[in-house]
């Protein structure tokens, strides 16, 4: 889990982690000048339950973790808490990102599976607004129609695959595309029905039309044009 300035969200995503004996949680601090690490800290040392009663989740139960600092970059921070990783199966989410009852379970089952090289799963939006029911549809059609998960959709596959493909680029933008068009070329991705639930902010912050389309645009003008990250991140800011 890549973090940076998370303190507002973290604890809610990691509650709803529901981790056993055979996982192992990477958090990786990007620098945050918040208590992004010490809420990651708290939630990896405090007995089995505490800290969930506190922060209304579910449960955790002999997992074993880590926070980990490193340079600032989503792509880098992934890459380096993959390297780190000591399980078959990776699983990365997104600190505003809140995953499904039974996800572990889930991406397990899936990951049986021979024939799948990695999965997401759906998307939906933490706002009862009906527009997010739209933007929802279409991120999950375009998903589907694409092959290409976004970052925000919990992707996972094994540690041996994700090696293979050369795992994330420590780019400032459009690290989850950029890998996800590498992982199409080389083998079977699903999606799975449930649904990951992610956080309005920016939609909130910066307006819900005016979001969506320079969303749209930027992923448009990388894909299509190959205009480099670099330049789209200028028109990217971070909404923390």
């Amino acid at each position: 889990m890549p973090v940076l300035n998370e303190a507002g969200t973290l604890a809610r995503t990691l509650s709803g982690l529901e981790l056993d004996e055979e996982c192992e949680l990477i958090v990786v601090d990007g620098g945050s000048g918040d208590d992004t690490a010490e809420i990651a800290r708290r939630f990896i040392s405090e007995p089995t339950g505490r800290f969930i009663s506190e922060s209304a989740g579910r449960f955790k139960s002999g997992f074993t973790g880590s926070v980990i600092e490193s340079q600032r970059g989503r792509g880098a921070q992934l890459h380096i808490g993959a390297g780190l990783a000591t399980g078959e199966i990776l699983f990365f989410l997104h600190a505003d990102c809140v995953a499904p009852p039974r996800a572990i379970d889930a991406i397990r089952a899936t990951m049986a599976n021979g024939t799948i090289l990695a999965g997401a799963f759906d998307l939906a939006i933490d706002s009862s607004r009906t527009i997010f029911r739209f933007i929802e549809f279409a991120a999950n059609l375009r998903s589907r129609l694409t092959n290409v998960p976004y970052g925000d959709q919990g992707l996972f596959m094994r540690k041996a695959d994700y090696v293979n493909t050369g795992g994330f680029s420590p780019i400032p933008l459009m690290e989850d595309v950029e890998f996800a068009l590498r992982l199409r070329k080389r083998g079977r991705v699903v999606f799975l029905k449930d649904r990951i639930t992610s956080s309005p902010r920016r939609w909130e912050e910066e307006g819900i039309v005016y979001t969506t389309v320079r969303n749209w645009t930027l992923v448009f003008l990388y894909t299509v044009f190959g205009v480099s990250p670099r330049a789209l991140k200028r028109r990217y800011r971070d909404a923390r």
